[in-house]
């Protein structure tokens, strides 16, 4: 019993200060306007990009076979002087 009482009382205290750090995280981010902006910047940039890139992440085969149709280069042969 006193074990339970011990971890019940570890949680709350536990939650408390992370509802703490939570609450003001809210309150700063209602109130300052330079903090918004850096903290979408920072969302959009850093972990946006990096679920699309998990989302749409194309089979190893079809990366490595990234080919493009060009011209074919000039014949060593036909540059020589004769």
């Amino acid at each position: 019993m006193k074990i339970a009482i011990i971890t019940l009382l570890s949680i709350i205290f536990a939650s408390l200060l992370h509802f703490n750090f939570t609450i003001n995280f809210y309150i700063f981010i209602l109130i300052s306007s330079r903090f918004r902006r850096q903290a979408k910047s920072v969302l959009v940039k850093k972990c946006w990009r990096s679920i699309q890139r998990c989302l749409h992440k194309m089979p190893t085969n079809i990366r490595m076979n990234r080919i493009s149709p060009g011209k074919p280069p000039p014949n060593s042969s036909s540059n020589t002087p004769e």
